[in-house]
């Protein structure tokens, strides 16, 4: 089980697994917007290294949890534009 509390300045992550002592994670910032998504984006991570599926750079489909520019930001591009919607799919991914 994972428990992820709130703190000032980042999150607490409590992993539980039977029979074993609990895991602390800890995810801090420095309280400007990028150091808070890339505590975030961390944070993601573990989670998806905890409970995702297991994959390899081999692997036909894998999960990326990636920091990318808004859509209306200055810094956005061409290929941010490709990554963020797929042919295939009408949808955002």
């Amino acid at each position: 089980m994972i428990q992820i509390r709130y703190a000032h300045n980042g999150w607490i992550v409590q992993h539980q697994e039977e029979g074993e002592p609990d895991k602390f994670y800890v995810f801090s910032h420095t309280g400007n917007e990028e150091s808070e998504i890339r505590a975030f984006r961390d944070l993601l991570v573990t989670i998806q290294d905890i409970y995702g599926p297991v994959t390899s750079r081999y692997s036909e489909h894998r999960i990326y949890t990636v920091v990318r520019p808004g859509d209306k930001s200055d810094k956005f591009t061409d290929k941010d534009a490709e990554l963020l919607y797929r042919p295939d799919e009408e949808t955002p991914c």
